[in-house]
């Protein structure tokens, strides 16, 4: 399905994820455009709409949209990757700070203790690169 240049430009006034999120694939693209079009233009002339269109380009990838806070860069984003990892694998906090209630009470509160290994359980699996 080859789109014209106008259809084009009216796509990429589309952000590529809401684009499938929409429309789950029920309407063709042509058709999506089209509606696009129909609930936008109203009464502006072809090269207003055109100029419009331009003017309201969406990000069409992910890495064109700045990085998510706390990351300077997507090379950032990228280079801290086994932290995120690794933050979805530690154990819940409730449990962490009953292992370290445990650990106090019992004197083993080193490395031989239940907090200390579930932790490094975590960091030996998911090394820091």
């Amino acid at each position: 399905m080859a789109l014209t240049e106008r259809e084009e430009k009216i796509l990429k006034t589309f952000a590529v994820k809401d684009f499938f999120i929409d429309h789950h694939g029920e309407a063709t693209v042509k058709e999506t455009i089209a509606d696009r079009e129909a609930g936008l233009k109203g009464d502006m002339s072809e090269e207003e709409f055109m100029t419009w269109c331009e003017n309201n380009v969406m990000p069409q990838t992910e890495r064109e949209n700045p990085p998510p806070l706390g990351y300077d860069s997507w090379d950032d984003w990228d280079a801290k990757e086994y932290a995120r990892d690794r933050q979805a694998s530690y154990p819940y906090i409730g449990d962490q700070l009953d292992k370290l209630y445990h650990d106090i009470e019992n004197g083993t509160l080193d490395n031989s203790g239940e907090f200390f290994t579930a932790i490094q359980a975590v960091k030996t699996a998911i090394p820091k690169p």
